[in-house]
């Protein structure tokens, strides 16, 4: 049962390529306004002291790679805990590398177990995300796009898996699955579009 006295936490889990840069550019430029409608947008580590970017992502990549999780869950822990002191409603963690690591899911719930979380993933076709894959990324990795295609279809973009992992440590109603594609998004806008399924108007 989610405690009345923590604030509400929402996690932006990705996907990469779907609209991330976007919403945590306007998370850091709209942090002020933000905070004066209750909502905390935390720092690069997760804390209310660094440089505010409008995303946790190295904090979280360093995190896992070095195999200090606990990291992550004392962090998270102390940010809901001063989040409450300054008396903010919610507050928003993005890092879309997060849905990359299935091991964080059941370690959040658990951390997040009295609190009210909303989780909001955002996908895009396959196809579209492994073209744009290869053009800003895997360029210079592979010889053709054809080898890139062969080595990575049925690896990347691999979405149902990843949000399985956070329906089944979360439960289904905690997650929002968004589909990254302008027909669909409110107004045509990804930003819009995250307000809305976080419940918040623009």
């Amino acid at each position: 049962m989610p405690s009345q006295d923590k604030p509400r936490v929402i996690l932006h889990i990705g996907g990469a390529k779907c609209g991330s840069s976007a919403i945590q550019a306007y998370l850091a430029l709209n942090r002020d306004v933000l905070a004066g409608r209750g909502v905390a947008v935390p720092g690069v580590a997760m804390d209310f002291l660094s440089e505010v970017t409008g995303e946790q992502i190295w904090f979280f990549e360093d995190a896992v790679t070095s195999g200090d999780l606990p990291r992550i869950e004392m962090r998270l822990r102390s940010l809901c805990r001063e989040a409450a002191e300054r008396g903010f409603d919610s507050v928003v963690v993005s890092a879309e590398n997060i849905c990359n690591h299935p091991q964080l899911a059941p370690l959040l719930a658990g951390v997040l177990s009295d609190t009210e979380v909303r989780i909001v993933f955002y996908i895009r076709r396959q196809d579209d995300f492994l073209i744009s894959s290869w053009q800003q990324w895997n360029l210079k990795r592979f010889a053709s796009l054809e080898e890139f295609l062969s080595a990575r279809v049925g690896r990347d973009a691999g979405w149902l898996r990843m949000i399985a992992a956070w329906a089944d440590a979360f439960g289904d109603d905690r997650v929002t699955v968004r589909p990254f594609l302008r027909s669909a998004l409110r107004n045509g806008d990804v930003i819009d579009d995250f307000f809305e399924n976080i419940g918040m108007s623009q």
